[in-house]
């Protein structure tokens, strides 16, 4: 009973119920933004994203990482972007992913035609030496439970069509119940056919999240 415990723990490392928004960082966003407007009116008047926090336990070294999500509303261009961060980290928003562990985008762009609430990975990174630890696996694991609560009836996080060795052993780590290899995940290529992607998994939404 207790191993059974343990490894449930090792195998969902995001600490459940640490998932939120996060309307601190959107508040201090916002005043940064708008304290541009006289330098650059275009760039404080920039569409912005919802803003999400949660907690990530590293199940080798036992620290506890903040994780970030970022959500563009569709009609501001679709993405959705995580990551777990370095411990301590004093960088703030940042877009070069310079204190980040693990990081992952995530679009519907291209699909609209066929599959408009269908989205997939469009890169997702684990540096080198956090690699194997179930930190992609967090990524998505976040990525779809945000999809999951931002539309009415769900935005399914499904595979994409053509994918490399790394991404599809992530994928059927998932469905296997074991992190398995979390190594490096280059930009995925999609396959546009309807039919071809109905038959993709859907990775599967945590409930225990938020």
């Amino acid at each position: 009973m207790v191993f059974d415990e343990a490894w449930q723990v090792v195998k969902m490392p995001i600490v459940p119920g640490s998932v939120y928004r996060d309307y601190r960082r959107e508040r201090e966003r916002d005043e940064r933004m708008e304290s541009l407007f006289g330098i650059d009116q275009g760039l404080a008047t920039a569409p912005r994203a919802k803003l999400y926090s949660a907690k990530f336990d590293d199940p080798e070294t036992g620290e506890q990482l903040d994780m970030r999500g970022s959500y563009r509303l569709p009609a501001e261009g679709d993405m959705l972007s995580v990551s777990i961060k370095e411990p301590d980290s004093l960088a703030g928003e940042n877009f070069d992913h310079l204190d980040e562990r693990a990081y992952a985008d995530f679009s519907s762009m291209g699909l609209k035609r066929h599959k408009p609430n269908h989205w997939y990975s469009v890169g997702t990174t684990t540096l080198d030496n956090f690699q194997r630890r179930g930190y992609a696996t967090a990524l998505y694991d976040l990525a779809a439970y945000l999809l999951d609560r931002q539309r009415k009836g769900g935005a399914p996080l499904k595979e994409s069509f053509e994918q490399s060795r790394a991404a599809k052993a992530l994928w059927n780590s998932r469905f296997s119940d074991d992190l398995g290899d979390d190594e490096e995940i280059p930009e995925n290529r999609v396959s546009w056919s309807p039919s071809a992607w109905d038959a993709q998994r859907i990775w599967p939404v945590r409930g225990d999240l938020g």
